[in-house]
């Protein structure tokens, strides 16, 4: 259950991570009559990088810390709860600039704010929820075990040339058939 309950997570930040980047795409499609009605778009702009860094965080699995990735401890629970519940804020920002800059009317553009803020309150609030599960559900003997040969695969082996044996002698000839005959257990009269 563990298994589909953080395969669905990861889906779920997935799916977060390319909603803001289609904000942040239509964020950039407005910047121009931004610059043009002479808006203030410095602050806009860093709002906006920010996003993107973290939704290409967030999408791409190595790039995504493990704790936030794969939580499966209590102590993960802080940092998940909290890191999922500043998305919100930081892609419902992200939304709102976009609005803004597209320059469309009044009216219009607070519901467009508002729609493009559900989204991201909507999966942040699933990625919550799970992300708590997940950082309270006990790991089982099968997660553990994959637990542990993902964490060897992320981590680097250091490399030791190889170094020919003490008792090698590579200059004397040795016949191999009393070799062979020797590891069989064998004795050569």
């Amino acid at each position: 259950m563990r298994k589909y309950l953080q395969s669905t997570y990861l889906f779920i930040m997935g799916l977060q991570g390319f909603y803001a980047l289609v904000l942040f795409v239509v964020f950039c499609l407005g910047l121009p009559n931004a610059i043009e009605q002479q808006m203030p778009v410095i602050p806009s702009a860093t709002i906006g990088i920010i996003s993107f860094i973290v939704a290409i965080m967030i999408i791409v699995p190595s790039l995504t810390p493990h704790w936030l990735g794969r939580p499966n401890k209590k102590r993960h629970m802080l940092p998940v709860l909290i890191v999922t519940g500043l998305f919100p804020l930081l892609f419902g920002v992200l939304g709102m600039n976009a609005v803004i800059m597209t320059g469309i009317e009044e009216p219009l553009s607070q519901t467009l704010i508002v729609a493009a803020a559900l989204p991201t309150i909507f999966l942040s609030g699933m990625l919550w929820w799970v992300g708590l599960v997940l950082c309270v559900w006990p790991v089982e003997a099968t997660d553990q075990v994959e637990a542990q040969v993902e964490a060897s695969d992320q981590a680097t082996p250091a490399i030791i040339p190889a170094q020919p044996a003490p008792d090698a002698n590579v200059e004397t000839p040795v016949d191999l058939h009393e070799l062979r005959m020797s590891r069989m257990g064998a004795t050569i009269n």
